[in-house]
């Protein structure tokens, strides 16, 4: 599981947004992090790190991350993992797992079920106490699973 976050920019110069990127790039460079040390390269845009509204998404949630984030006026936040195939390999049909994730909305959710398939590429869970109703994650889709 690949574990990301959000990096949040608060101070009060947030004036022109064109000042933000090398606002960013200069506060990383004073504590020694590049643009490297927490981007992530996924296969889609959301997967990949870019910038947002006085944001960096997705960043890596690692040492680089959290010594931006010390800095005055930076936070990290929505914190959340990402699916990769050795973490679908790991279960095997009948085991019970705990989904968590956050939505489109920003809150957070937790699902229980078991694992009902599982090929090389997807993974299908249904959920608890149900024969029909459950789930299919691929991976890169922001989830994750654990098992019970």
């Amino acid at each position: 599981m690949i574990k990301t976050c959000r990096l949040n920019y608060y101070g009060k110069d947030r004036d022109n947004p064109k000042d933000m990127k090398p606002l960013f790039e200069s506060r990383m460079a004073s504590v020694g992090v590049s643009m490297e040390d927490i981007s992530i390269n996924g296969p889609t845009y959301g997967t990949e790190t870019h910038f947002g509204n006085w944001c960096i998404v997705p960043v890596l949630n690692n040492e680089a991350a959290q010594k931006i984030a010390a800095l005055p006026d930076f936070e990290l936040d929505y914190f959340q993992g990402i699916l990769e195939p050795c973490d679908i390999e790991a279960f095997q049909v009948g085991d019970k797992v705990r989904i968590n994730g956050i939505n489109d909305f920003a809150m957070a959710y937790r699902y229980e079920g078991k694992v009902y398939a599982k090929t090389v590429d997807s993974i299908t869970i249904l959920k608890k106490g149900s024969r029909s109703k459950g789930w299919t994650f691929k991976p890169w889709d922001d989830v994750t699973i654990e098992k019970i």
